[in-house]
């Protein structure tokens, strides 16, 4: 029995999936078996997978079902894993060599650790290359869980992760009827019985692609605040006011970065005035203040140049 479960659902991703489980064969930790959940491709992913059973037929596992959605190909992951721990990578997205030997050195150093993530690269179509650090620090559970209802802080989905078995058996399995921030929605419920940490260095490689559904940030900000509705009517945290003020303030304010970036000036003022209004103390932050400042005031960097300044991690 492998000691980890390594996931990847896959829809369409027959040009990049075989580049994801090289680099789950490559990795230091060897001790690891490889699911791929076919979500109902058309595409040529099946005769890809094929040759990788063929050749490693004690290492890797293949399963086909029509399209059900990122949630329901993880659930069938999950179920048929033998793995005391599971760790997912996205079909389009590539661990480097050290990815589960680290996280694994850092879920075994207490049973209260339900998840590890990590930092990540995105890639986009150009390959070019940015570095995430890991977004969280070393936080008691009540903490993080505060912090984890106002952003989802753990980046890169769920090619980051590793996750102990036992979690899902505590809070369930991914919400298969939730389309919007499914893999939050876990994250969430886990921090509610487990401790999670991060290995504050980047080891995945997170491609942006222009169809990819990470890729569609006014799509995502629209997911989120429906998600937000359905977290904030949960009578565990009805009265927390502080807080789901802050969560609407800091979506407002990502909706405002989102429309910078494409040039919609007219709207990202708008979203930065209901942050304003929904939680001013977003803009306490020196960074945060000079981009409101830059967009409501339109300056950008040179008199005639349309690029916007260089501001770093805004959150």
């Amino acid at each position: 029995m492998s000691k980890i479960s390594v996931i990847i659902p896959t829809y369409n991703c027959g040009l990049y999936l075989g580049e994801a489980i090289e680099s789950v064969l490559s990795q230091t930790f060897q001790d690891h078996e490889i699911i791929v959940i076919d979500d109902g491709s058309t595409d040529d992913t099946k005769n890809i997978v094929r040759k990788y059973v063929l050749k490693y037929p004690e290492k890797i596992r293949y399963f086909y079902q029509k399209n059900m959605g990122p949630s329901a190909a993880r659930n069938v992951g999950i179920r048929e894993a033998e793995g005391e721990f599971i760790a997912f990578l996205d079909a389009d997205d590539i661990f480097l060599p050290e990815k589960l030997d680290l996280q694994m050195a850092e879920i075994l150093k207490s049973p209260s650790i339900g998840l590890v993530t990590c930092g990540n690269y995105v890639v986009n179509a150009n390959n070019i290359i940015r570095e995430c650090s890991c977004a969280m620090n070393c936080f008691e559970r009540d903490k993080t869980l505060e912090i984890l209802l106002t952003q989802n802080i753990i980046r890169g989905g769920g090619s980051t992760v590793m996750i102990r078995r036992e979690c899902f058996k505590r809070v369930g399995l991914f919400d298969e009827e939730q389309q919007v921030a499914e893999d939050w929605d876990m994250w969430l419920k886990i921090c509610r019985w487990y401790d999670i940490r991060c290995v504050n260095r980047a080891l995945v490689k997170i491609r942006i692609r222009e169809n990819s559904q990470s890729s569609d940030g006014e799509k995502n900000l629209r997911n989120e605040l429906k998600y937000l509705n359905k977290v904030f009517a949960d009578s565990a945290f009805k009265r927390k006011w502080f807080i789901k003020n802050k969560a609407y303030g800091f979506r407002y304010y990502s909706a405002a970065i989102a429309y910078r970036e494409i040039y919609r000036t007219r709207e990202a003022r708008r979203y930065l005035l209901k942050a304003i209004l929904t939680f001013p103390l977003i803009f306490a932050n020196k960074k945060r203040l000079i981009f409101l400042f830059c967009t409501l005031f339109g300056i950008y960097r040179g008199e005639h140049s349309r690029e916007p300044m260089q501001l770093g991690n805004n959150r």
